[in-house]
C-alpha cells in the first residue's frame, strides 16, 4: 500500500469515529432533553395537586408563568393566565385569611392600628379614607380603636354612588348599655323619618326604644317609587359587656337582609320581591354616629370596619368573627 493509500483509509476511519461520536452525543443529549421534560411536568403536577409546597414556574411562548402559594389540599382551582401586560390568578371560589381578610368586594377597609392623627386609611386600596371628628385612639380588639363618647363624635366615610347590596363588617365594645335615651350608631349610611317614605339607606346600631338588641334597618323601593323599610332587633347574650363583632348584609337578589352576632346568623327579613335597596342621596357614611354627625352618637369603641359590595357567605362570616377574635 503507498502512503497516500495509507493516509486516505486512516482519514476515512477517523471520519467514522468522529461520525459515531456525533450520532452518540446527539442521542444522549435528546435523550437527557426528554427527561428534563418528563421532569418538569411531574414536578408541576405534584405541585399543582398539593404535594409540593414551593412555587412553580411554567415558560410558554408569552413568558413566564409563576404560580405561587398552590393548595395544600388541592381542592381550589387555580386558572393563570398570561396577558400581553400582566399575569392574572383567578379562584373558582373566595378564600379567608388568617387575619379576617376574606377575598373579593372589599370597596372600604379600615383596621383602625394608625393609633395617632385625624384619618382613618383605607387599606382596600380604593382610597375611601375616613375623617375623624372627636374621636380618641384607646386600645382595641386588635391593636388601637376608636372611642366614641357621645358628645358629636364620629368618622366620615365615603360610599360608592352605585351601592345594590353590600356586607358590612364591624367590631364594637359599648360602655352605656343604652342609658342615653338615643340610639347608638355602629355604621350608618341612612336618613331617618317618620314614614319608610323618606327614609332611605341602611343603619346598623343600638335603637334608643329597644337598646338591648342590636338593630339592623334597610330600606328598598318597588319599580313605582314605593318604598318599605324593614329592621332587625336581635340580641344574642350580654352586647353591652366586652367586644362583639357584627355583621349586617343585604341581598338584592333575594330580597333578604341578615344580621350576624358574633358569627351565628341571628335573624333574617325579607322585602317584597322587586324590591331594589334605596341608597343615600349623598354618597357620605358615618362609623358611631349618623352622617354628617346627625345624631344617634355612640358611647364605646369600635374596631375593624369592612364594608363589601357583595354578600359574603356564612363560612366568610364567621370568619371575620373567629379570626379577629382570636388576637
Amino acid at each position: 500500500m503507498t502512503k497516500d493509500g495509507f493516509n486516505r483509509q486512516i482519514t476515512r476511519q477517523n471520519g467514522k469515529a468522529l461520525l459515531f461520536w456525533v450520532f452518540f452525543g446527539l442521542t444522549g443529549l435528546t435523550a437527557l432533553l426528554a427527561f428534563g421534560v418528563s421532569k418538569s411536568r411531574a414536578i408541576i403536577e405534584e405541585r399543582a395537586s398539593g404535594n409540593a409546597k414551593n412555587s412553580a414556574v411554567v415558560k410558554n411562548e408569552n413568558g413566564n408563568v409563576k404560580v405561587t402559594n398552590l393548595p395544600s389540599s388541592g381542592e381550589t382551582d387555580k386558572k393563570v393566565s398570561r396577558s400581553n401586560e400582566d399575569c392574572a390568578s383567578s379562584s373558582s371560589s373566595s378564600s379567608s385569611g388568617g387575619n379576617g381578610q376574606v377575598g373579593g368586594g372589599l370597596i372600604a377597609d379600615y383596621s383602625f392600628d394608625e393609633g395617632q392623627g385625624v384619618n382613618l386609611e383605607d387599606l382596600s386600596g380604593n382610597g375611601r379614607d375616613g375623617e375623624l371628628y372627636e374621636t380618641v385612639w384607646v386600645n382595641g380588639n386588635n391593636g388601637s380603636a376608636l372611642r366614641f363618647d357621645n358628645h358629636y363624635d364620629y368618622v366620615e366615610v365615603p360610599m360608592p354612588e352605585d351601592l345594590e347590596e353590600f356586607s358590612v363588617s364591624v367590631w364594637f365594645k359599648r360602655e352605656d348599655g343604652g342609658s342615653n335615651n338615643d340610639s347608638d350608631t355602629l355604621f350608618s349610611y341612612f336618613k331617618n323619618a317618620e314614614t319608610p317614605s323618606g327614609q332611605e339607606g341602611f343603619e346598623l346600631g343600638f335603637y334608643w326604644n329597644d337598646p338591648e338588641n342590636l338593630s339592623f334597618i334597610v330600606t328598598t323601593a318597588n319599580g313605582e317609587g314605593v318604598r318599605k323599610s324593614q329592621r332587625i332587633n336581635k340580641a344574642r347574650g350580654n352586647l353591652s359587656e366586652g367586644w362583639h363583632h357584627a355583621v349586617a348584609i343585604f341581598d338584592s337578589e333575594e330580597g333578604e337582609q341578615i344580621l350576624y352576632i358574633d358569627g351565628v346568623a341571628v335573624e333574617r327579613k325579607s322585602h317584597p320581591a322587586g324590591n331594589k335597596f334605596v341608597p343615600l342621596a349623598e354618597d357620605e357614611a358615618a362609623i358611631g354616629a349618623r352622617p354628617g354627625g346627625g345624631g344617634g352618637y355612640f358611647i364605646g369603641s369600635i374596631d375593624d370596619v369592612k364594608i363589601y359590595d357583595r354578600v359574603i357567605s356564612e363560612e366568610e362570616a364567621e370568619s371575620l368573627y373567629e379570626n379577629g377574635h382570636s388576637f
